[in-house]
Formats: C-alpha cells, structure tokens, sequence
C-alpha cells in the first residue's frame, strides 16, 4: 500500500488542511495503529510495522469513504 496513495495523502492533508491526527497507538513491539479525523468521521488503521503505513492506511480510508 505504500506509496499507492501518496497524491491522495496530499490532496486530503495538504491541500483541505482537513485530516488531524488523533492518536498513535504502537503495539506488539514495532506494530502501530494510527486514528485521525476528517470532516467529523474517526477512521482507525490496522496494525503496520511502521507509523507511516498506519498513518497512510488511516488517511486513505477517509479519503475513500469521501470520494464514494
């Protein structure tokens, strides 16, 4: 997944200022669960070895669940 979403990221982030992080969550030894907030709606990531890919992973399903 990484990568693939990476304009998306920006458009949501960069562009609208809109996606605010809540919390960072590292768990089992590397693993992170990252929670951000956009236009009212939580989306929660899985677990990622990295923060990153768990921020990415929030990030896109905000971006889905808006562009559907």
């Amino acid at each position: 997944m990484a990568g693939k979403y990476e304009n998306k990221l920006d458009y949501l982030s960069l562009r609208q200022g809109c996606l605010q992080p809540m919390y960072v969550t590292k768990i089992k030894f590397s693993h992170y669960i990252v929670g951000v907030s956009y236009r009212g709606q939580s989306f929660i990531s899985k677990e990622h070895q990295t923060h990153e890919l768990a921020r990415e992973d929030a990030a896109c399903q905000a971006y889905r669940f808006y562009k559907s």
